[in-house]
Protein backbone atom coordinates (compact mmCIF):
# COMPACT_ATOMS: atom_id res chain seq x y z
CA UNK A 1 0.00 0.00 0.00
CA UNK A 2 2.51 2.53 1.04
CA UNK A 3 4.34 2.00 -2.42
CA UNK A 4 0.76 2.91 -4.06
CA UNK A 5 0.89 6.02 -1.59
CA UNK A 6 3.91 6.74 -3.30
CA UNK A 7 3.15 6.66 -6.57
CA UNK A 8 -0.18 8.28 -6.61
CA UNK A 9 1.83 11.34 -3.44
CA UNK A 10 5.11 11.37 -3.88
CA UNK A 11 7.79 9.90 -0.94
CA UNK A 12 5.39 9.51 1.75
CA UNK A 13 6.72 11.00 4.94
CA UNK A 14 4.30 10.42 8.10
CA UNK A 15 0.92 9.75 8.41
CA UNK A 16 -1.74 6.83 9.93
CA UNK A 17 -2.52 3.75 7.59
CA UNK A 18 -6.22 3.10 8.12
CA UNK A 19 -7.08 -0.32 6.74
CA UNK A 20 -10.72 -0.44 5.64
CA UNK A 21 -12.61 -3.58 4.12
CA UNK A 22 -15.97 -2.62 3.01
CA UNK A 23 -18.83 -5.16 4.52
CA UNK A 24 -22.02 -6.13 2.55
CA UNK A 25 -20.64 -5.18 -1.04
CA UNK A 26 -23.46 -7.37 -2.55
CA UNK A 27 -26.20 -5.52 -1.45
CA UNK A 28 -24.55 -2.68 -2.47
CA UNK A 29 -24.96 -1.21 0.99
CA UNK A 30 -21.64 -1.52 2.72
CA UNK A 31 -20.17 1.37 1.47
CA UNK A 32 -23.20 4.27 2.85
CA UNK A 33 -22.96 2.31 6.07
CA UNK A 34 -19.69 2.99 6.51
CA UNK A 35 -20.09 6.62 4.93
CA UNK A 36 -22.90 7.07 7.68
CA UNK A 37 -20.36 5.65 10.52
CA UNK A 38 -17.65 8.26 9.73
CA UNK A 39 -15.55 5.86 9.06
CA UNK A 40 -13.70 7.68 6.50
CA UNK A 41 -13.86 10.95 8.08
CA UNK A 42 -10.04 11.28 8.60
CA UNK A 43 -9.28 9.85 5.39
CA UNK A 44 -6.91 11.82 3.03
CA UNK A 45 -6.16 9.03 0.28
CA UNK A 46 -8.24 6.46 -0.45
CA UNK A 47 -6.45 3.57 -2.62
CA UNK A 48 -9.14 0.45 -3.30
CA UNK A 49 -8.67 -3.10 -4.33
CA UNK A 50 -10.99 -5.88 -5.36
CA UNK A 51 -11.22 -9.21 -4.22
CA UNK A 52 -10.22 -10.09 -7.30
CA UNK A 53 -7.60 -8.00 -8.21
CA UNK A 54 -5.97 -10.68 -11.06
CA UNK A 55 -9.15 -10.72 -13.22
CA UNK A 56 -9.58 -6.77 -12.59
CA UNK A 57 -5.65 -6.09 -12.91
CA UNK A 58 -2.52 -7.85 -13.75
CA UNK A 59 -0.73 -8.29 -10.81
CA UNK A 60 1.60 -5.09 -9.79
CA UNK A 61 -0.79 -2.54 -11.82
CA UNK A 62 -3.08 0.00 -10.66
CA UNK A 63 -5.66 2.20 -12.39
CA UNK A 64 -6.24 5.59 -11.66
CA UNK A 65 -10.23 5.42 -12.26
CA UNK A 66 -13.41 3.32 -11.22
CA UNK A 67 -14.92 1.92 -13.93
CA UNK A 68 -18.17 0.38 -12.55
CA UNK A 69 -21.10 -1.36 -14.88
CA UNK A 70 -24.50 -0.44 -14.13
CA UNK A 71 -26.14 -3.47 -11.55
CA UNK A 72 -29.31 -4.81 -10.58
CA UNK A 73 -31.56 -7.28 -9.03
CA UNK A 74 -34.73 -8.41 -10.52
CA UNK A 75 -37.86 -10.54 -9.20
CA UNK A 76 -40.08 -11.85 -11.84
CA UNK A 77 -42.67 -13.71 -10.04
CA UNK A 78 -45.24 -16.12 -12.11
CA UNK A 79 -48.54 -16.73 -11.48
CA UNK A 80 -49.97 -20.04 -12.42
CA UNK A 81 -53.31 -21.87 -11.41
CA UNK A 82 -53.25 -24.42 -9.32
CA UNK A 83 -53.94 -28.15 -10.99
CA UNK A 84 -53.71 -31.69 -9.35
CA UNK A 85 -50.74 -33.61 -11.28
CA UNK A 86 -53.23 -35.81 -13.33
CA UNK A 87 -55.03 -32.84 -14.65
CA UNK A 88 -52.28 -30.68 -15.52
CA UNK A 89 -54.30 -29.03 -18.63
CA UNK A 90 -56.25 -27.51 -16.08
CA UNK A 91 -54.16 -25.42 -14.56
CA UNK A 92 -51.28 -23.27 -15.52
CA UNK A 93 -47.72 -24.24 -14.61
CA UNK A 94 -45.53 -21.26 -13.61
CA UNK A 95 -42.23 -23.21 -13.42
CA UNK A 96 -42.89 -23.91 -17.24
CA UNK A 97 -43.78 -20.16 -17.78
CA UNK A 98 -40.55 -19.37 -15.89
CA UNK A 99 -38.25 -21.78 -17.92
CA UNK A 100 -39.23 -20.74 -21.12
CA UNK A 101 -38.81 -17.17 -19.62
CA UNK A 102 -34.76 -17.98 -18.85
CA UNK A 103 -34.44 -19.26 -22.17
CA UNK A 104 -36.23 -16.12 -23.85
CA UNK A 105 -33.58 -14.28 -21.15
CA UNK A 106 -31.00 -16.30 -22.46
CA UNK A 107 -31.36 -15.57 -26.25
CA UNK A 108 -30.60 -11.88 -25.93
CA UNK A 109 -28.21 -10.03 -27.59
CA UNK A 110 -26.65 -6.68 -27.47
CA UNK A 111 -23.47 -4.93 -28.41
CA UNK A 112 -20.76 -6.81 -28.84
CA UNK A 113 -18.18 -4.42 -27.89
CA UNK A 114 -19.63 -3.92 -24.64
CA UNK A 115 -19.22 -5.80 -21.45
CA UNK A 116 -23.15 -6.90 -20.26
CA UNK A 117 -24.71 -9.85 -18.49
CA UNK A 118 -28.04 -11.48 -17.74
CA UNK A 119 -28.30 -14.23 -15.55
CA UNK A 120 -30.93 -16.42 -13.26
CA UNK A 121 -29.55 -16.76 -10.05
CA UNK A 122 -32.31 -18.18 -8.16
CA UNK A 123 -35.34 -19.99 -8.69
CA UNK A 124 -38.03 -21.35 -6.05
CA UNK A 125 -41.61 -21.98 -5.83
CA UNK A 126 -44.39 -22.46 -3.16
CA UNK A 127 -44.01 -25.08 -0.92
CA UNK A 128 -47.05 -27.07 -2.47
CA UNK A 129 -48.08 -31.08 -3.09
CA UNK A 130 -45.28 -32.34 -5.09
CA UNK A 131 -47.94 -33.96 -7.22
CA UNK A 132 -49.86 -30.12 -8.05
CA UNK A 133 -48.85 -27.71 -10.01
CA UNK A 134 -47.57 -24.72 -8.22
CA UNK A 135 -49.28 -21.24 -7.31
CA UNK A 136 -46.42 -19.17 -8.44
CA UNK A 137 -42.43 -19.53 -9.34
CA UNK A 138 -40.44 -16.72 -8.43
CA UNK A 139 -36.64 -16.17 -10.26
CA UNK A 140 -34.03 -13.50 -9.51
CA UNK A 141 -31.68 -11.69 -11.62
CA UNK A 142 -28.32 -10.48 -11.79
CA UNK A 143 -28.32 -8.10 -14.25
CA UNK A 144 -25.15 -5.70 -14.86
CA UNK A 145 -24.37 -3.72 -17.74
CA UNK A 146 -20.84 -1.50 -19.11
CA UNK A 147 -23.71 1.28 -20.43
CA UNK A 148 -27.03 2.92 -18.85
CA UNK A 149 -27.68 2.36 -22.65
CA UNK A 150 -27.53 -1.33 -22.55
CA UNK A 151 -28.55 -2.10 -19.45
CA UNK A 152 -32.38 -0.08 -19.87
CA UNK A 153 -33.08 -2.42 -22.80
CA UNK A 154 -32.07 -5.14 -20.84
CA UNK A 155 -34.97 -4.21 -17.94
CA UNK A 156 -37.52 -3.50 -21.04
CA UNK A 157 -36.91 -6.25 -22.54
CA UNK A 158 -37.07 -8.65 -19.54
CA UNK A 159 -40.40 -6.80 -18.58
CA UNK A 160 -42.01 -7.02 -22.22
CA UNK A 161 -40.82 -10.62 -22.31
CA UNK A 162 -42.24 -11.60 -19.19
CA UNK A 163 -45.24 -10.59 -19.73
CA UNK A 164 -45.85 -12.46 -23.08
CA UNK A 165 -44.53 -15.53 -21.41
CA UNK A 166 -46.83 -15.33 -18.78
CA UNK A 167 -49.76 -14.31 -21.29
CA UNK A 168 -48.77 -17.22 -23.69
CA UNK A 169 -49.61 -19.61 -20.59
CA UNK A 170 -52.37 -17.83 -19.40
CA UNK A 171 -50.96 -16.65 -16.16
CA UNK A 172 -50.04 -13.63 -14.59
CA UNK A 173 -46.45 -12.13 -13.81
CA UNK A 174 -45.06 -9.71 -11.09
CA UNK A 175 -41.88 -7.80 -12.38
CA UNK A 176 -39.82 -6.02 -9.87
CA UNK A 177 -36.68 -4.21 -9.69
CA UNK A 178 -35.44 -4.68 -6.61
CA UNK A 179 -32.48 -2.57 -6.42
CA UNK A 180 -30.35 -0.59 -9.16
CA UNK A 181 -26.71 1.18 -9.31
CA UNK A 182 -26.13 2.71 -12.66
CA UNK A 183 -23.27 2.86 -14.32
CA UNK A 184 -21.32 6.32 -13.83
CA UNK A 185 -21.06 7.72 -17.23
Amino acid sequence: LLCVAERMLGKVQSGTLKLVFQPAEEIRSGALWMIEDGVLEDVDVAIGAHIRPEQDMPAGGMCSSLNHVASATVRVRFIGKVAHGARPHLGVNPIDEAMSFIAMVNSEHYDPNKSWTVKATRMQTEQGAVNSLAAWCEVMFDLRAQTNDIFYKMLENMERQAKAVAAGYGGEVEFENVDYCPAPE
